[in-house]
């Protein structure tokens, strides 16, 4: 799961457990596979919220550090 390690059914059981009641909370989702490297933004996003570095909020276009990753169509940095 995290740097190479196999995880293991049990840990898949709970994230897939955990998922399906967070989903709850939502009018309207979806889930889809999406390749290693077609996930550069969400590794900005977990990498940005680990940094403490504060609140951050938009509601129409995303913040400035998140541009260069979504405007590649593979999702890598810039």
């Amino acid at each position: 799961m995290l740097n190479g390690q196999v995880a293991t059914k049990q840990e898949v059981e709970v994230i897939i457990h955990d998922t399906q009641v967070l989903s709850k909370n939502f009018q309207c989702w979806s889930f889809s596979f999406v390749r290693r490297a077609g996930n550069n933004v969400a590794h900005v996003l977990e990498g940005k919220s680990l940094s403490g570095s504060g609140y951050s909020l938009w509601t129409e276009f995303p913040s400035l550090w998140l541009l260069g990753s979504l405007s590649r169509r593979d999702g890598s940095p810039d």
